[in-house]
């Protein structure tokens, strides 16, 4: 993978734990949860120049995306540990 794709990834993985954090702070209506479902949008439409459809696997602390295994960097945890914990096992955004 290179530098730049990866890049794109945790940026867009670090805004959707933002967006997720901001969903259960705030109500639909609040412009702070408003704003990170913007910013989440137009991430996706960014790695989307690179991944489609974008599949994220989640173990217990990984995630697998593009065929690896994501583990080592607390976002990758945080992520997974939150989609696991709600016995989610992967998602795809087509």
């Amino acid at each position: 993978m290179s530098m730049v794709k990866e890049e794109i990834l945790k940026d867009f993985l670090n805004t959707l734990k933002i967006s997720f954090k901001n969903a259960s702070m705030y109500g639909i209506e609040h412009p702070a949860f408003s704003e990170s479902v913007s910013n989440l949008a137009k991430k996706i439409d960014t790695l989307f120049g690179f991944l489609i459809p974008i599949s994220i696997g989640f173990t217990s602390n990984s995630l697998f995306i593009d065929g690896r295994y994501w583990e080592k960097l607390q976002l990758f945890k945080e992520i997974a540990s939150t989609f696991h914990f709600r016995k989610l096992k992967n998602i795809d955004i087509i």
